[in-house]
């Protein structure tokens, strides 16, 4: 437990997920268990890239755990001093491979940098986790997201993006009605979540969308 100025900060402590899934016997499995049952009761994650030996596919299998336990998620490099990468050079494949597009913040546990500013970073990052967007907001959103792109279609029938509104949070959930949710596809599915997030700040918050025919 670590309290700075008014915030109480629980930390939770879990191994990493280094082999895959089919070669984890003994210890390593049950490290497992605890490491999923900890992300479930998380609502910050901190998936931790060593900067030594930049990014590993265990650390972005454990970024996917955090990702379905609906956590909201930070990109940690550690031991920065000894650094062989570089933030800018991690930036993209980090913003393609995980999908909640988390960002990034290197720190140094010998030296103390970013330490401070990670502690920072989990209380915006939570704000924005347990927040809610106001209906008029979201739905000039959707107004500017059915200018900026065609929506796709089939048929001579095009989808239509009609209103939505957040129905919960922790993480945030969006309920947007459409004249016929068969037309919605996976791309244009990800290309909202991705520019909800973009547009109120959500960059690593799990975003759910429910799209609903309106009747």
């Amino acid at each position: 437990m670590l309290r700075r100025d008014e915030t109480t900060f629980v930390l939770v402590d879990t191994a990493g997920l280094r082999r895959k899934r089919k070669q984890r016997q003994g210890i390593e499995y049950y490290s497992e268990l605890r490491a999923l049952e900890a992300a479930e009761r998380a609502d910050v994650a901190l998936v931790l890239f060593d900067a030594s030996q930049g990014i590993v596919e265990g650390d972005l299998a454990v970024a996917d755990v955090a990702r379905k336990s609906q956590c909201a998620t930070i990109a940690v490099f550690s031991k920065w001093d000894v650094a062989e990468i570089r933030l800018e050079d991690a930036r993209p494949e980090i913003l393609t491979r995980l999908r909640q597009r988390p960002p990034l913040i290197a720190v140094s546990a010998h030296t103390g940098r970013g330490l401070e500013r990670l502690l920072a970073m989990i209380e915006t990052l939570f704000v924005r986790y347990a927040g809610r967007i106001t209906t008029a907001e979201l739905n000039r959103a959707l107004q500017e997201l059915r200018e900026a792109r065609q929506p796709p279609g089939r048929r001579g029938r095009r989808l239509n993006l009609l209103y939505g509104t957040q129905v919960s949070s922790r993480p945030p959930r969006f309920r947007l009605f459409v004249n016929d949710r068969t037309l919605v596809t996976r791309d244009y599915g990800y290309w909202v979540e991705n520019e909800l997030r973009a547009r109120f700040g959500l960059e690593g918050v799990p975003v759910s969308i429910d799209f609903v025919t309106s009747e």
